[in-house]
């Protein structure tokens, strides 16, 4: 969150506002769209007996939707495989596209029928192929749109498709709320069946929806912080809570005096800013950004005087809501310093990933050591060489903050080098303020560096037959209260370990087991023993093990 400068000011009274709204768009993205690779987090696939669903695209050329395979029989009358976008609540589907590929060729067993696959926006049947309705087909046939007419096999290759391609949707009214593909057996009175040789897969390699959001943002803005009234420092927020059907992409603070209009303290949710609980916008959502509960904005550039201000909330489909207006009196202006860097802009872009390769997320072993690197560029793309970054991290757990861990200055190609270690899993932040003096950051990148758990185990070099034996250690890191789960396990020589107690470590990590020999068939043997710890919400760590220490019986 951005902090601005510390100002005096002198609250006047708050008057509330009618807010204003403009009906707008937003677009959602899967799989390979406009250029970029993007993953699958809104359409959700559901598979029925005989019908796989694809709802995972993390790379290119990976591919959504519904996919039968040869020599499938019997797929039950009437099943469905669907793969589905469901708009948000309060939202409807504007308009799409997608790039998609149609396999069709159905050869069946004896006793069934073919299958159909079929386009669907809301309850309209828009486009497909095989054994369904005839009225449907009837229909869509005349407009060229049931493929291999009326279930002959068809293969359509890859290729970009939107709306208006399907004359079925002319007359579309923009309220549908799902656009579906599916892959299914209509029912005829007996199963449907893909011999060998053949494959019905109805596929999406990539898709954007359009969402119609037509309400403006609810918000709600806090008597408190610069708005508490008297004279307020600066550096107190003004504090809000705002929600939305495809959420609140960023926040305003306008100085609207004497008809003016301009941005004095902002945070944008899509361009790399996160709210207090870690969200931000992601596009291949089908609720693109996050809805704000006390969120806090501060200014960072009132001119000293009587101003008026008004809080602006702006949805992720640009519907604007306005709070105020709230007179203030600044009593000093804002003094940000200089500019951070040498060739530093007002903005500029910062990147960051894990040395020797392009990864944003790794894992590695307990406080194992590994180095960060990136660039700061100006609003030109210019290195911005001698500014100085800060470096924040917050662990991968219930309830953590961020926490400042240390500074790194660019060198004068504007490329930093950091290394950090793997105490926790944690979501690793750096972070560059444009001018010196604010309190906030302009821009931040962000790595995810997991770390496995780990814990230190021994034991007796020897045991006896029938004696109890003392396992006992500590797990290492940051623990809850309750303490951490553990699995104690052992193996005889070099066999496939096998669990034998399960404990919880003490609040502060240590632990102790016994165990005991009863079989003289141990005797002479040696046996190794560990112990795994698995995640937990108030764990931050992978699941790992402790070290193995080895025990021979007498």
């Amino acid at each position: 969150m951005r902090r601005g400068l510390l100002i005096a000011l002198a609250l006047g009274l708050l008057a509330a506002g009618a807010p204003t709204a403009h009906a707008g768009t937003v677009s959602v993205f899967a799989c390979e769209s406009n250029g970029i690779v993007w993953d699958n987090k809104s359409w959700t696939g559901v598979a029925a007996q005989g019908i796989a669903a694809h709802s995972v695209c993390p790379t290119a050329g990976t591919l959504i939707g519904n996919d039968v395979g040869p020599g499938t029989n019997p797929i039950p009358d009437g099943a469905t495989g669907t793969t589905t976008f469901t708009a948000p609540a309060g939202t409807s589907i504007a308009d799409f596209s997608f790039t998609r590929g149609l396999t069709y060729e159905n050869p069946t067993a004896a006793g069934t029928h073919r299958l159909y696959a079929l386009y669907r926006l809301g309850s309209q049947v828009f486009a497909g192929a095989g054994n369904y309705d005839d009225a449907v087909r009837n229909q869509l046939n005349a407009q060229r749109s049931w493929y291999g007419y009326p279930q002959n096999n068809v293969a359509l290759p890859k290729a970009l498709v939107s709306r208006s391609s399907f004359p079925a949707l002319a007359g579309y009214r923009g309220d549908a709320t799902t656009l579906q593909v599916a892959v299914g057996c209509f029912r005829r009175g007996s199963p449907c069946s893909v011999a060998k040789g053949g494959r019905v897969r109805n596929a999406l390699y990539g898709a954007q929806v359009v969402l119609n959001d037509p309400s403006a943002p609810a918000a709600t803005v806090e008597a408190s912080g610069l708005l508490a009234g008297g004279q307020r420092s600066g550096a107190d927020p003004i504090t809000l809570t705002a929600s939305d059907a495809t959420g609140i992409k960023r926040v305003e603070i306008l100085d609207v005096t004497d008809g003016g209009l301009s941005v004095v303290g902002s945070e944008r949710y899509d361009g790399g800013a996160l709210t207090r609980t870690g969200a931000g916008c992601s596009f291949r959502s089908a609720k693109p950004c996050p809805n704000l509960g006390a969120e806090t904005v501060t200014p960072s550039a009132l001119a000293a005087g009587r101003r008026t201000l008004k809080v602006r909330v702006v949805d992720a489909a640009e519907n604007i809501s306005d709070e105020g207006p709230y007179t203030v009196d600044v009593v000093t202006p804002s003094d940000r310093g200089a500019l951070n860097g040498s060739g530093a802009t007002e903005d500029g872009s910062l990147s960051a990933r894990f040395s020797k390769g392009t990864a944003t997320r790794r894992t590695v072993g307990y406080n194992g050591a590994v180095r960060i690197t990136g660039r700061l560029r100006n609003s030109a793309g210019q290195p911005v060489g001698g500014a100085q970054l800060r470096i924040l991290s917050r662990d991968l757990r219930q309830g953590a903050r961020p926490r400042e861990r240390g500074a790194v200055t660019t060198g004068a190609d504007g490329i930093y080098s950091v290394t950090v270690r793997a105490g926790a899993s944690r979501l690793l932040q750096v972070a560059w303020r444009s001018h010196v003096n604010d309190p906030g950051y302009q821009r931040s990148a962000y790595v995810t560096l997991k770390a496995r758990a780990s814990a230190a185990l021994s034991a007796p070099r020897t045991a006896r037959i029938g004696r109890s034996l003392v396992l006992s250690g500590r797990v290492r890191g940051t623990l809850p209260s309750r303490g951490v789960s553990l699995i104690f396990q052992g193996r005889r020589g070099g066999g496939a370990y096998s669990t034998f107690a399960d404990a919880r470590s003490s609040r502060s990590g240590s632990f102790k087991v016994r165990y005991r020999f009863r079989s003289g068939s141990s005797r002479g043997h040696s046996f190794t023993f560990r112990v795994k710890l698995r995640r937990d919400a108030g764990f931050p760590y992978e699941q790992g093990y402790s070290n193995r220490t080895k025990v021979r019986v007498r």
